[in-house]
């Protein structure tokens, strides 16, 4: 069952949460509401309004909170009002065996994000599901170890499409105990003491793939490298000093490209010197990498950092993934396997009065080829967690991956609007005849 919150026209004291139209105010309400339904709800937050709430106790499996709404933007849940004080953290749920958040912003709590709670003596499990979500202001993720009982869909964690933006903490930004993956995430955080950004306890059980990590240490930071994790592929894993003594401990790792202070590769199972597996790129310096804005870690707001971290076009890394489990897309849900050389499938019209040098194609096109990958072969996987590539002339914000002119959309998609629609750098055009570029003048 669905209850809706919506913080411009929703009331606490509606009798129907489940209606769309009759929203709760908070996200309290709504979760009070919900609670009276026992397990398997879902929470949808309608509007990008800001909640400061925290410290809510979820108490049933399968919860899930989530903003599905629109693409304009996410609500963004803070721990932080001006005259209420600060929360500790936004969720704890015990004796369960999941909790998903779906499209939200979560930030400026005291401690952390979830508080993953005690579990039954029968059942470890402490399973945490998230996709589309922005975090930041908050030390770490979970008080606990993340700790699921498989690769099963209800018994693994998981992370995709995710930015993690953690401030200075004295801990593992992200710990894992077993089963859990993180695709398309950047995650960052301020290093001052021995610690990880994704520290994995428990041998291949956890993986990251197409994942951006920027560690942010502030002093020396004896033996310890920026990531600790079972199979790592497709990933970017840079500290912004020399002082990370080390980047990556893995037994399994390919395609990434790695920057640290003294040795790039580290063994997971013995703790010794390794060596760069297949596609591996060892970096001598974080400008190395090729980012359009290395500097931009420190930018404030830290929510217009992400995009400062696209590829630059001439980086060495542009193209240089393999292709992993089925991952199409990115972080911004760019496709990373668009052929860019011609649409797909292409019919003529059947409308009278128009020659035969004149003829409306109709082409079926999936959402995900509406925007533009950068021209090459079919397959154009790149590391880390963006697809797409900025101009090294580009502006300092981040704007999409559109920073060439990928020829026109088909004619039944050229629907009037303003240049930047679709976050598009040209207008759209009408075409003639069977090329979809050659434009009608």
């Amino acid at each position: 069952m669905v209850w809706y919150v919506n913080s411009s026209f929703g009331s606490d004291a509606t009798s129907d949460a489940t209606n769309m139209n009759t929203p709760t105010e908070t996200l309290a309400a709504g979760i009070s509401s919900a609670s009276a339904a026992g397990h398997d709800q879902i929470i949808e937050i309608t509007d990008e309004g800001r909640y400061y709430e925290g410290e809510f106790a979820f108490n049933y499996n399968g919860w899930t909170v989530r903003h599905t709404a629109s693409e304009l933007g996410r609500p963004s849940i803070l721990g932080t009002d001006v005259g209420s004080g600060q929360k500790g953290y936004f969720v704890r749920f015990s004796n369960i065996t999941g909790a998903y958040f779906e499209g939200l912003e979560i930030g400026d709590y005291s401690a952390y994000v979830f508080h993953n709670g005690d579990q039954s003596a029968g059942d470890f499990r402490r399973v945490l599901k998230m996709s589309g979500c922005f975090t930041h202001s908050v030390s770490r993720l979970t008080y606990y170890l993340l700790k699921g009982k498989s690769w099963t869909v209800n018994e693994s964690s998981s992370f995709e499409d995710c930015a993690f933006l953690f401030k200075t903490a004295n801990v593992d930004a992200i710990r894992v105990d077993a089963y859990a993956k993180f695709n398309n995430c950047f995650i960052t955080a301020t290093l001052p003491y021995d610690d990880m950004l994704l520290n994995s306890y428990n041998g291949l059980t956890c993986t990251a793939s197409f994942c951006t990590f920027i560690a942010r240490p502030t002093s020396d930071i004896d033996a310890i490298p920026i990531v600790r994790v079972g199979k790592i592929i497709n990933s970017i894993v840079v500290a912004t000093s020399s002082y990370m003594d080390y980047g990556v401990a893995s037994d399994d790792h390919s395609y990434c490209a790695v920057y640290a202070g003294t040795s790039r590769w580290r063994n997971q199972a013995n703790d010794a010197n390794g060596s760069a597996g297949t596609g591996d790129l060892e970096l001598n310096d974080i400008g190395d990498v090729g980012f359009q804005d290395s500097s931009a870690i420190n930018a404030s707001p830290m929510s217009a950092v992400i995009g400062s971290y696209i590829l630059q076009s001439d980086s060495t890394l542009t193209n240089r993934g393999t292709a992993y489990e089925g991952i199409t897309t990115d972080i911004s849900g760019s496709s990373r396997t668009v052929n860019n050389e011609s649409w797909n499938t292409e019919g003529a019209s059947d409308y009278p009065n128009y020659s035969s040098d004149f003829v409306i194609n109709k082409y079926l096109q999936q959402p995900s080829q509406y925007k533009y990958a950068p021209s090459g072969s079919d397959a154009t996987y790149y590391m880390g967690c963006f697809s797409g590539m900025a101009d090294t002339s580009g502006a300092d914000a981040y704007t999409g991956i559109l920073t060439a002119d990928p020829g026109n959309l088909p004619f039944s998609f050229a629907a009037p609007g303003p240049p930047n629609l679709r976050r598009r750098t040209i207008a759209y055009v009408a075409t003639q005849g069977s090329n979809p570029k050659t434009v009608i003048e």
